[in-house]
């Protein structure tokens, strides 16, 4: 798909892994079953020793590519948004393309909602739902469907995983810097918290948020390390303190993570408060209702920055 096609059909909604996919997976309906036909494919050969899964999988034999980084599309707008030619996007360029990231993740926030859904239900197999393998082996072996049904037809997490591959959920990032913050233990890929870092960094000239980041927890040198220094570098491409701030937000359009005095805004109320020792008390979601909240915010937050990116995008190629 060319620019112009997609800016003429599409908008906002439009899901960026079926860019390139098969009919079988750009036709199924409903959101979530959609998300983990793409979450299947990604990690099947973890059920490449169960024959139930591998006989249920023998339907998900599709091409499907990572939207953020290896859309075609995505890659022309990327271009077209960023100016490759400023120092800060040449930090994430490699081989002639841009390293893209997405924003909000689903699967940490996922893995919490399953248990506290679990905890509804006496009669179920007892695991630990934390990680997204054991959530798609319930649905393939049709374990546990109770819990999985309810997740297929929640419609807060159904209208979340359906913006989940959406224009307004993917930005370039410095190269090899998409992946750290998703296994930080101080952040869980939340890019409420990861705006958080970054503010205090500009506003407040404190690193450490950045060490999550990169997930250098373990690292005393950690600002030697090369993900490091070329995340600040990225950083510090957009300026210092409140202006540098205020241009890392417009040039990502990320107005709509940020609230009206550009503090970043919760995803969920209270994500931001701290335990006694200064650190971010409940980094995850400590029950149903917070996720929810998570699903809700994201998913709104998500669209809005989308409008606003094709809304930019128009303007820039004279599209009315």
């Amino acid at each position: 798909m060319e620019i112009e096609e997609f800016l003429k059909d599409k908008n906002e909604k439009y899901d960026f892994s079926n860019d390139g996919a098969s009919n079988f997976y750009c036709n199924i309906k409903n959101g979530v079953e959609k998300f983990f036909a793409y979450m299947l494919k990604s990690k099947k050969e973890s059920f490449k020793d169960d024959e139930i899964a591998k006989k249920q999988l023998e339907k998900y034999e599709y091409i499907l590519i990572d939207p953020d980084n290896k859309s075609n599309l995505m890659q022309q707008i990327y271009k077209i948004l960023w100016n490759v030619e400023d120092p800060n996007m040449k930090k994430c360029i490699k081989n002639k393309m841009i390293s893209g990231e997405t924003l909000n993740s689903a699967n940490t926030t996922l893995g919490k909602f399953y248990k506290y859904i679990e905890r509804n239900f006496d009669k179920c197999v007892k695991r630990h739902p934390g990680y997204i393998y054991y959530i798609l082996y319930d649905y393939l072996n049709s374990e546990n469907m109770e819990i999985i049904d309810k997740i297929i037809h929640s419609e807060e997490f159904e209208k979340f995983v359906r913006s989940y591959h959406t224009i307004g959920n993917f930005m370039p990032v410095p190269v090899n810097c998409n992946c750290p913050r998703g296994m930080s233990s101080k952040i869980k890929d939340y890019w409420d918290l990861t705006l958080l870092h970054i503010y205090n960094y500009y506003i407040n000239d404190n690193y450490e948020g950045i060490r999550y980041i990169v997930n250098e927890l373990d690292n005393d040198k950690w600002q030697e390390s090369s993900n490091a220094k070329l995340y600040i570098s990225w950083l510090n491409d957009y300026g210092k303190g409140k202006m540098g701030w205020k241009n890392f937000i417009e040039s990502n359009y990320l107005k709509a993570f940020v609230k009206h005095d550009y503090f970043p805004k919760e995803l969920w109320q209270g994500h931001f408060d701290k335990d006694s020792d200064g650190q971010i008390k409940n980094i995850l979601p400590v029950n149903e209702s917070q996720c929810i909240e998570y699903f809700n915010n994201a998913t709104y937050c998500i669209y809005e920055r989308g409008r606003e990116m094709i809304k930019v995008l128009k303007k820039k190629i004279n599209i009315k």
